[in-house]
């Protein structure tokens, strides 16, 4: 973890208030302190690949459940890496004046034109805790990162002289918050809420490409078609992110295809005469989404692998 603040391969694991047990590099700790979140320590990392996935990696000691956090073991990440990072359930702390503080004034402004106080508060949540991660990855203060839109909307990170080209995007729906990071390379993330089928009616005409159509009229039942539905949103907004221009570009002219795939295993979807649908940009994955959610990421280029980690005040 060099530039964290610790060993190569160390972490602590800590309790947040309201997190669950979590793995957390000591440069993230400081950064989350900043905001009210506390913790207490209670083991450390220790490396032993013959204990299998990660979560198993931490001493002997009597914990709740698994930890719900395991960071990636270096940070920022790597040529090859992408960071995805799960929010799920409330994040305490955040929406607390130092979170506000953190915020530069045309996020204020955005967060002072929520209607609701709950839209307000999960966005300065969702904020936040992105300014938190893009600070810690860069070694410097969350509150220092100054972004900038792209011709679409699309933010970027204004790099200061020696800073890396670091990459991120951010979705959210309801309570869920995903934020992907990469180094290098442009790159869309989405996470979509499912509606109920009936709710639908109209909307697969402004999404499928006509040789998405085929496979979605063979499906049995509503549900099967709702599934698609989303798989297909989140899939084609995650790569127009990736690409820069939104919803400027109509999606129905994205072939993505509506077929299920294995979570965080890229590919690249192939038209039906085996053209590369993504037109170079590189390649997409299904994510393990929260229940009741379907999630797309995005990435430009090969060669990638996906490391997860998830924050949350209950149990996937």
């Amino acid at each position: 973890m060099e530039g964290w603040g610790g060993g190569a391969r160390e972490c602590e694991l800590v309790a947040a208030l309201g997190l669950g047990w979590c793995w957390v590099a000591p440069k993230l700790r400081q950064t989350l302190s900043s905001v009210g979140l506390h913790w207490s320590v209670g083991g450390s990392f220790t490396d032993r690949p013959e204990l299998g996935s990660c979560w198993r990696h931490f001493s002997t000691i009597m914990i709740p459940h698994p930890p719900s956090l395991v960071w990636p073991e270096s940070a920022p990440p790597g040529p090859g890496e992408v960071f995805l990072w799960w929010i799920q359930g409330t994040v305490p702390g955040l929406d607390e004046p130092g979170a506000w503080g953190l915020l530069e004034e045309g996020e204020r402004a955005q967060a002072g034109a929520f209607k609701f106080d709950r839209d307000r508060v999960r966005f300065i949540r969702r904020r936040a805790f992105l300014r938190c991660l893009l600070g810690a990855a860069l070694d410097r203060g969350p509150g220092e990162l100054t972004f900038t839109l792209g011709l679409h909307g699309k933010p970027f990170l204004v790099r200061q002289e020696g800073d890396p080209d670091l990459r991120f995007s951010l979705s959210h729906s309801v309570d869920h918050v995903v934020v992907a990071l990469a180094m290098g390379r442009e790159i869309g993330v989405d996470v979509e809420a499912e509606r109920p089928p009936e709710t639908l009616h109209g909307l697969p005409e402004g999404v499928f490409h006509p040789d998405e159509w085929p496979f979605y009229d063979q499906l049995d039942g509503d549900q099967a078609r709702s599934a698609a539905f989303f798989r297909a949103w989140s899939r084609k907004e995650s790569v127009l992110k990736a690409l820069g221009t939104g919803f400027s570009r109509d999606p129905t002219s994205l072939f993505v295809g509506l077929e299920a795939h294995e979570p965080l295993v890229p590919w690249v979807p192939r038209t039906p005469d085996g053209g590369d649908a993504l037109e170079g940009l590189g390649q997409l994955c299904d994510l393990n989404a929260p229940p009741g959610c379907c999630a797309a990421l995005s990435v430009e280029g090969t060669g990638w692998r996906v490391e997860e980690c998830l924050l949350s005040d209950r149990q996937r």
